[in-house]
């Protein structure tokens, strides 16, 4: 796991033993989610980006979650925001879901998905091998299998993955703001922005 301690974004540094189990949670879950193939560096496909990451740590409860981020989200000419863009829902469709809740005499849950980009498979044509943070390197490159936080594309193709996964719960889209969902069959309504979700239905459905 590495000897080097763990920092804030602010420069406190933070508690060994923590950090430690903050990379290991961190890496359990890339390899529960079937996030990368080890490759050797001479193994990296010709026409793969490869791009570094690295840990981002954060006080979260009693512990510290050690986050992998690939270093590509990075201001310059050759990057628009459209490549970043996540969409959000309108504050339209956020007052209608409510006004929909009022009416209907139900609660309304607000959560976000654990681990989002974590479950969204990368696109065939997209090669992306990362340097793994100094902390963990063993000398194998990892051939990325799904979005990584830090990806340009992470947050729209945790979009479209996510919305693909409500449509088999009969969830659709509507015509005016994509980022409300609505089901018929039992009228419950949804709005998303990235791994945010507010969600209303009868208490049953919730």
């Amino acid at each position: 796991m590495g000897d080097s301690g763990g920092w804030s974004e602010q420069g406190d540094e933070l508690p060994y033993d923590q950090v430690l189990a903050g990379r290991a949670k961190e890496l359990n879950s890339f390899a529960t989610f079937k996030v990368k193939i080890d490759i050797l560096p001479e193994d990296v496909p010709a026409h793969a980006k490869v791009i570094p990451a690295r840990f981002l740590y954060r006080i979260k409860g009693s512990g510290v979650k050690a986050r992998i981020v690939v270093q590509q989200v990075r201001r310059s000419a050759k990057m628009t925001w459209l490549e970043v863009f996540a969409a959000s829902p309108t504050t339209t469709a956020n007052r209608v879901l409510l006004w929909h809740a009022m009416r209907k005499g139900w609660r309304v849950a607000q959560g976000n998905v654990s681990a989002a980009f974590l479950h969204t498979p990368l696109p065939p044509d997209m090669c992306i091998v990362i340097i793994p943070p100094e902390e963990v390197f063993v000398g194998y490159y990892w051939l990325l299998l799904k979005a990584v936080y830090g990806l340009r594309k992470a947050p729209q193709l945790f979009q479209e993955w996510f919305v693909a996964q409500l449509g088999t719960l009969q969830m659709e889209r509507g015509l005016a703001d994509p980022q409300l969902l609505y089901r018929a069959l039992d009228e419950a309504m949804l709005t998303i922005h990235a791994d945010d979700v507010w969600l209303t239905a009868d208490d049953d459905s919730l």
